[in-house]
This record gives structure tokens, sequence and C-alpha cells, in this order.
């Protein structure tokens, strides 16, 4: 018996548990095995929506008290997974509109971001690599991954000279 979209929609502004359980396609009194196993295959059938089941995921293995579903869901953070949550958060840090499409646009905020804070370099990488893995974008992955500019580099140290 599935539910009415109209009351799982419902259920999800609601955020209730039970309604990522029918996002995932099963009903709560399942093994973890099989909420891991319905995560997979949702994230495989429609990777475009991962962040989406990856906070299922963690919500179920928090309000499950699962410490298998917590391990995997926190081996899957490391390797990379984020919530939609995460991905709002970043787009805020960087101050970049989500529907934002222009790429080039996006980097040169990220690398005036970079200039403005060179101490905080390491959470304006992770919110810019955030948002490269929610576009699939190698361009933008890129722009994430390269070490210091030389100009960031001279203006990190000149304010350290600063102190």
């Amino acid at each position: 018996m599935s539910c009415p979209l109209f009351y799982v929609l419902d259920c999800l502004s609601l955020n209730l548990p039970h309604s990522f359980y029918a996002v995932l396609g099963i009903v709560s009194d399942v093994s973890d095995k099989i909420v891991y196993w319905a995560y997979c295959r949702q994230r495989e059938c429609n990777p475009r929506e991962a962040p989406f089941y990856f906070e299922c995921l963690s919500t179920l293995a928090h309000g499950r008290r699962s410490e298998e579903l917590s391990v995997h869901a926190a081996t899957l953070q490391s390797q990379g997974e984020f919530t939609r949550t995460e991905h709002s958060e970043a787009c805020k840090y960087l101050g970049i509109d989500p529907n934002e499409h222009d790429e080039d646009l996006i980097i040169g905020i990220f690398h005036a971001r970079l200039a403005d804070a060179p101490r905080q370099e390491s959470q304006i990488r992770s919110a810019m690599q955030i948002m490269a893995r929610q576009r699939r974008s190698s361009k933008l992955e890129g722009a994430a991954q390269k070490g210091r500019s030389i100009t960031v580099s001279y203006i990190w140290v000149s304010r350290a000279d600063d102190c």
C-alpha cells in the first residue's frame, strides 16, 4: 500500500521520520540492512537526489539509534556525501545563489572569498567542494582543489605579519 503523494510531501515539510521511510520506499519495521540497501538503490536510480537520500539515511540512523546505519552515514560523509541542508549552508557561506548556473561567476566569488578571508580557506574550499559535487562540475571541483594562489598567499603572509 503506497502513501498518497500529497501525504508524503506534507510529511516531508514537517520532517517526520516516517516520511523518510516513504522516500526510500520502505516501512519502519525493516532491518537496518534493508534501510541501507534502499538508500543505495534510490541513490543509484536517481543520483541527482543523492543529498536528499543521504539526509534520509542520516536522519533514520539517528532516529533509530542504529550504530550500523550511523557507521554507514559517517563513512559516506567522509567520502564526500552531503545533505540538502549542507548544500544550502555551503551556498550561504559563499554568498552564492543555489540556482546560479554561471560557473565562472561562482569561481570568481569563491576566489574573492578566499582573498577576503584566507584564514577560513579550509571552510571556503569545503563549501566549494559541496557545490561542485552537487552540480557534478569538474570545473568547480578543480577550483576548489587548487592550492593557494600566489596573491592569496601574499595576503595571508602580510596579515600574519600584522599580528
